[in-house]
């Protein structure tokens, strides 16, 4: 997908996923860089990566953090991603992006998931959704863009397991202060 210039960009989670699309969307040209998440940890490693604006998505109640998306963006965003894969923010993505915009569906939903899209809208309003599944001739290019430092990865890993260790493992990654989890044989 290419950016605009100076597109107001919001992107959902603040995952590994969701940080790398964050910085590339700054580097890419973004006016504005929004990364709404439910995790504080992760918001901070998302400022501190130099997103513009971050926005605490509580999962229990997630309506204050989208009405000060709403607030931020009154006309919508020009470009929403979804880096979670969660349907219900999904869902959110209609009410966010502006008439003519582009929703970016890059999270992992589970195969079976169903996401009710208002047909009508996206015809009226002149919307784009751009799915993805696979980078299969991007791997040059994204190892260009990490070895320049432009995006950056320190810090993403926050627990290290050796194979044996894997159950730990998994139990790290269930909990949301985990960012990245590796496996070290």
């Amino acid at each position: 997908m290419a950016l605009t210039p100076g597109s107001d960009v919001v992107v959902f989670g603040a995952g590994p996923t969701g940080l790398l699309l964050a910085q590339l969307a700054a580097h890419s040209g973004a006016g504005r860089v929004t990364v709404a998440a439910p995790t504080p940890s992760k918001l901070a490693k998302a400022a501190e990566f130099g997103v513009d604006r971050t926005v605490r998505l509580d999962r229990s109640d997630p309506s204050a953090g989208l009405a000060e998306l709403r607030a931020l963006a009154p006309e919508g965003f020009d470009v929403v991603v979804d880096a979670t894969g969660a349907v219900s923010v999904l869902e959110e993505t209609f009410g966010l992006v502006r008439e003519g915009g582009t929703i970016v569906v890059y999270g992992m939903a589970a195969e079976s998931a169903s996401w009710p899209v208002p047909a009508y809208e996206v015809f009226r309003r002149e919307l784009t959704i751009i799915g993805s599944f696979a980078q299969l001739h991007g791997i040059e290019r994204a190892l260009r863009v990490l070895r320049s430092g432009r995006v950056r990865t320190d810090g993403m890993i926050t627990h290290r397991f050796s194979l044996d260790e894997y159950p730990d493992a998994l139990a790290a990654v269930a909990d949301s202060s985990c960012l990245k989890a590796v496996l070290a044989p």
